[in-house]
Parts: structure tokens; sequence; C-alpha cells
């Protein structure tokens, strides 16, 4: 297989899974704990697992960092619930909650970032209009996290540590974000040059 041949719509979102399996490898038995809490009887008391801290804590944090966008997701429950907070299981920390879950809803996100990135480099790999409107809210979400992080938060407030993974976090999205708005924003452009061109249809072949 060569360089070329890649397609980073398959390899990105399976090297971030990979990354992120790594960075949880170490506290595997915690998690089974966490796991466990979970899922015991309702009928019975509820476990309770250990709450994370320390390094184990920064490790959720980086994964969930890794796959940031995933907390769209949460959105939903945090918006509607009556505390107004995110959902995870009964007996498990929300920050494994995450860890645990964001690696598999990031697949989609990595993906979609893997998606820009072929289209830059092959132009037969159109990159569709709602993946591009969709990169570019990703990108105005996370320019709108920077402006409230400087302009509301306190000293604080940046010392917590969710807080500052996610800050990093956004950071990273807003790179990665860029590639599909880069390769969404050079195709508008080839195919308005193409329908001004005499005889162009301004369609490229898929």
């Amino acid at each position: 297989m060569t360089a070329s041949s890649i397609r980073f719509a398959i390899a990105l979102p399976i090297a971030a899974l990979l990354v992120s399996l790594l960075l949880l490898l170490p506290y595997a038995s915690s998690l089974a704990a966490q796991m466990k809490a979970a899922v015991s009887p309702m009928t019975a008391a509820p476990a309770t697992a250990p709450v994370a801290h320390g390094e184990e804590e920064r490790r959720y944090a980086q994964v969930a960092a890794l796959n940031l966008p995933a907390l769209l997701a949460e959105l939903p429950t945090a918006l509607v619930g009556d505390d107004r907070s995110s959902w995870s299981p009964a007996g498990m920390d929300f920050r494994v909650w995450r860890a645990l879950s964001y690696p598999v809803v990031g697949l989609f996100f990595w993906w979609l970032v893997g998606r820009g990135a072929d289209a830059l480099r092959r132009p037969a790999a159109t990159l569709r209009w709602p993946e591009t409107a969709f990169a570019a809210l990703l990108f105005i979400a996370g320019v709108l996290f920077w402006i409230g992080w400087f302009t509301g938060t306190t000293a604080e407030d940046r010392a917590d540590t969710n807080l500052h993974w996610i800050g990093l976090g956004v950071l990273l999205w807003l790179l990665l974000e860029a590639i599909p708005l880069t390769a969404g924003a050079l195709q508008l452009r080839e195919r308005r040059a193409s329908s001004r061109a005499p005889g162009g249809s301004g369609k490229r072949r898929r």
C-alpha cells in the first residue's frame, strides 16, 4: 500500500480510536469497576466506584479532548434535564463515561476530517455541502468557545483540569475542522471557475 492509496476517512477514525484505547489502557481495572457499578442491579444498593483523580483524571480528560465534538451528543439531555447537566449512568463518574463514550461518538467527526483530507489530496473525492456546512458550524462553535474563554472565565476557572483540557481540545478541533472547510472552499471555487468557462457545466466527477 502506498501513501497515496491511504484513505484518511478510514485511517483517522481508526487511529483516534487506538490512541484513545492506549490512553485508557493503564486504568482498565478502574474502568471495569466503574462499568460494574453502572450495571449493578436496580433492586440492590447501587455500587459506588472510586472517583477518578490525579493522573487518571487527566487521562480521561485527554481522551475527551481528543474526541471533543462528541460533546454535542450531551446537549439534548443537558438542555432538557432537570438539573441541566450531562447524563451519565448511575454509579459512574461522568468523566469516565465521557472517556468511554466519546471515542465511539467521535468516530463520525474524525471521519469528517478524513473526508476533508481526502478531498484536498484527491480531486475526485468530492466533499458534499452538508459535510462542509457541519464543519463550519463546529468551527464557529470553537471560535465562540474561545471568545467566552477569554471574556467570561476567571483565573480559577482556567485552572480547572477538565476545562483546561476542553480548551486544548477546542484548539485542536479548530485546526482539524479547517481541513474540510478548506477543501469545501477550494471545491466551490473550482465549480464556479468551471461554470464560467466556455462549455463548463460546473460539475465534478465523483
